[in-house]
This record gives structure tokens, C-alpha cells and sequence, in this order.
């Protein structure tokens, strides 16, 4: 009912409901005593997190020229300075070291990331390559007028030989190595010259189609055309290198060219090809439709690969159709797949709402610590997904002395117990991480 004798005195004056409003001062009281109480909750949350899972640990360090990582079957190799190159098993133990001829000039060095068989350029015209397995590393290189190419099997020279054309212009040259010994050396000067090598010889020679790719097993060569491309197959017969075209199919080549590098990640062995959208194609045409993955580099071996959409990532084999899933929490950023299948090593990052993030920056006794501490974690699953370890990235933190990152990348071991990882920023070193 309402009451017609109220006092005016009893009716709410317009400056009581600013008055009624809590202060700034107050707000900020109660978002700091907030604060003192989330905090420790997210430190044993963090910890529980930490504790709950094996860890990868820090278990030896090496000086790199520069973060280039060929990661194979049964090792990897980095570069240690301009022209030397270091193979190391997966347990980070050195097995061989090599001295190619070529010397960059000073401050000139090869950068991203480099797989099995991918030719890498650098400023001196140094190329190089691994075999899928690792045991076979070539070079190539100028020579004066001449191009010189170097060959190793287990850290020991197998052949080191001149071309026989002399060249009227500096061109580019790119290497490729298979695990029985062979090496393919192609320059894109006058009529793309292609030579095969065995033990120290030319065996045979041809010409190269502009831009190709030859598969990890060097039966297939893929050339890129506009919106499809050219499935090649190739062979070597009496001394001559045939390429044939077989047909042309649709969809993009997830083939990466720069001046340093061409990446291939869509050429597997056996010859089967996987576009980006997803469809496979082998030397008897398309064997699947496209579909909504995405995906990542070859796995040694490049038998398997990781595909990933927002929320799930798929280790699978385009060769054989293998292939087993698993969810991600947090942020996905894809992966790696290793060499048989059975491991996947997610790129995550862990996921914190915007609004808190922001009030963790803006407190002047967190702002530091957290600028130092990375969201990123890698997250070992082993099929049919199960989680196993976890590597934090807040390497300023984790790696003594490392107190900038420019770069780094990383690749996990067949058996997923090793991280290997290069890194530079104040300090150029490969990181060898074991859980």
C-alpha cells in the first residue's frame, strides 16, 4: 500500500546514489584482495598441472650457427658453424661431424625451419641435404665458374667431384638425398641441368622441370601450376634421368620457397601427394577427396604427418590410411607427428580469459613475471591419445643465461623421449629436452 504520509526527508535525494556508489579506491581494493586470493589458487593449479605429468627436462646444450634442424630417423643435424654440421643420435650423443668447403660470408647465415631431404640455400650458394634417415649428407656448392658437390655416409666422404658445365651466371642450386647413397643435384641456370651420383660419379643426367619437388624416396617429381599441379613420375635408364608427366591434378602444393629454403610438405614416400585441403593422390590418380584438415610438416621417414583443425589434431599416414585423433585443451597450433605414428607432439597454448590476463599485466608486482612466462606447451600423446609428458616453453625461465629468444623450433624423437629443439636470440645453442 502506499503510504500518502511519508516525510519528504524518507524520499532518496539524487546525490545519495553517487554517494551509495562504491569508490574507485574501493574497487580497487576489492580487485587486489581478489587477486591475493587467485593467485596462490593459479600457483597450485599450475604446480598440480606440472606435478601431474612427466616433464621433459633439460639435458644438454650445444652452440649452433644458426636454428636450422634437420630432423631424421635416427638423428639430427644442426649447423655449428658456417660450413660444419653435427649429427646426433636421439639421445643427443654426437655420432659424426662434417666440414663441407663452402664459408658463408660473416653474418650471413641460413634460417627457418628445415626437414628430411629439404634443400636449403644460403648466401654463399651452399645447399645441402639429409637423407630420410640421416646416414647420407650432401652438399653443394660454387666453385668458381664450377659447381662442387660434396657426398658423406656415416660422417665418412663417399665422393666430392665438379660438375662438368661451367656456367655464365650464378644460379641456384638445390640437392637432394635418398637413403640408398643417391643424390640428385639440379641448378636452374639455361635448361635446369639434373645429374644423379652414386658413390662419387655422375651416372646419369637430365633436365629438371622449373620449381619441382622430387618425393622423399625419389620416385616422383610435383610441380606446382597455378591452381593444380603435375605429377611426374622418375626414372633413371642407361644413363639418362626420364621425368614424366603422368596428369594434372587440383589443388594447392604445400611447398614453401624462399630465398633460403624450399619446404616440402606434400610429398611422401611410395609417391603418394597430399594437397592442402587434404586430398591424396599416388601415380594412379586421386585416392581421396579434399577435407577440412589442415597440415603440418612430414614425420621422418614421411610415412605420417599431423593434421588439425581448432579443437582435435590427427596423426595420419596418407601412405596406408592410418590414422587416430585426439582433442586438445587450450589454444591448437598443430604439431608434430613422429616417424611411425605412434606419438604426436602438440604446440598448444593454454588459455586464460582476456579480462584476467589484462589484470595480471596491469599489477606492477606480476607485469614482469608474467611477460617472462610463455602460455606455449608442447604435449606429448601417445596413440590412441593418451597424454604422456609436457614441455613448458617458458625457456627464459627453464635454460640458464637465455635471456632473449628471436627464434627456435623443435622436432620429437620416434619415440617420443627426446625434444630437440634450436634456439636462437643472445645465444644461438640446440637444446636437447629428455622425459
Amino acid at each position: 500500500m502506499h503510504d500518502s504520509h511519508a516525510c519528504p526527508e524518507d524520499k532518496p535525494h539524487p546525490l545519495d546514489a553517487r554517494a551509495a556508489a562504491p569508490s574507485t579506491t574501493a574497487h580497487r581494493r576489492a580487485w587486489l584482495i581478489a587477486l591475493v586470493v587467485l593467485a596462490p589458487l593459479l600457483v597450485l593449479a599450475g604446480c598440480w598441472w606440472c606435478w601431474h605429468l612427466p616433464n621433459y627436462h633439460l639435458v644438454g646444450r650445444y652452440p649452433i650457427q644458426d636454428y636450422s634442424l634437420l630432423a631424421c630417423t635416427d638423428g639430427f643435424y644442426t649447423r655449428e658453424s658456417p660450413g660444419q654440421f653435427v649429427f646426433r643420435d636421439w639421445n643427443g650423443q654426437e655420432r659424426w661431424r662434417l666440414a663441407t668447403a663452402a664459408t658463408p660470408p660473416p653474418g650471413q647465415h641460413a634460417t627457418p625451419r628445415v626437414f628430411p631431404g629439404v634443400r636449403l640455400r644460403t648466401p654463399s650458394s651452399l645447399s645441402y641435404a639429409a637423407s630420410p634417415d640421416g646416414h647420407v649428407f650432401a652438399a653443394v656448392m660454387g666453385a668458381g665458374m664450377r659447381t662442387r658437390v660434396q657426398v658423406w655416409r656415416d660422417g665418412r666422404p663417399t665422393g666430392d667431384l665438379l660438375l662438368p658445365e661451367p656456367f655464365l651466371m650464378v644460379p641456384q642450386r638445390w640437392v637432394h638425398a635418398l637413403d640408398n647413397g643417391r643424390v640428385y643435384v639440379w641448378e636452374n641456370a639455361f635448361d635446369w641441368p639434373l645429374v644423379a651420383i652414386d658413390n662419387g660419379r655422375i651416372v646419369a643426367s637430365g633436365h629438371f622441370p622449373a620449381l619441382g619437388v622430387i618425393s622423399p624416396d625419389g620416385s616422383v617429381v610435383a610441380t606446382q601450376t597455378g591452381a593444380g599441379f603435375t605429377y611426374a613420375t622418375l626414372t633413371v635408364h642407361e644413363g639418362s634421368i626420364h621425368i614424366t608427366p603422368r596428369y594434372t591434378g587440383i589443388g594447392a602444393l604445400s611447398i614453401m620457397r624462399l630465398p633460403e629454403l624450399t619446404l616440402n610438405s606434400s610429398l611422401f614416400t611410395g609417391g603418394y601427394l597430399l594437397t592442402q585441403d587434404g586430398a591424396v593422390y599416388n601415380a594412379a590418380g586421386r585416392v581421396s577427396a579434399a577435407n577440412a584438415w589442415r597440415h603440418e610438416a612430414l614425420a621422418p621417414g614421411q610415412r605420417y604427418t599431423l593434421q588439425f583443425d581448432e579443437t582435435h589434431s590427427r596423426v595420419y599416414s596418407p601412405v596406408t590410411g592410418d590414422a587416430w585423433t585426439y582433442a586438445v585443451s587450450g589454444v591448437n597450433k598443430g604439431g608434430d607427428a613422429t616417424s611411425d605414428g605412434r606419438f604426436a607432439l602438440a604446440y598448444c597454448t593454454a588459455h586464460i580469459p582476456p579480462h584476467l590476463m589484462n589484470l595480471l599485466l596491469g599489477m606492477p608486482m606480476l607485469s614482469d613475471m608474467f611477460k617472462r612466462l610463455s602460455l606455449d606447451y608442447l604435449a606429448l600423446y601417445e596413440r590412441p591419445g593418451r597424454l604422456r609428458a609436457v614441455l613448458r616453453l617458458d625457456l627464459l625461465n627453464r635454460v640458464p643465461h637465455l635471456t632473449r629468444i628471436d627464434d627456435y623450433w623443435w622436432f620429437p624423437s620416434p619415440d617420443g623421449h627426446t625434444i630437440a629443439m634450436t634456439v636462437t636470440g643472445n645465444t644461438s645453442e640446440c637444446l636437447v629436452f629428455r622425459w
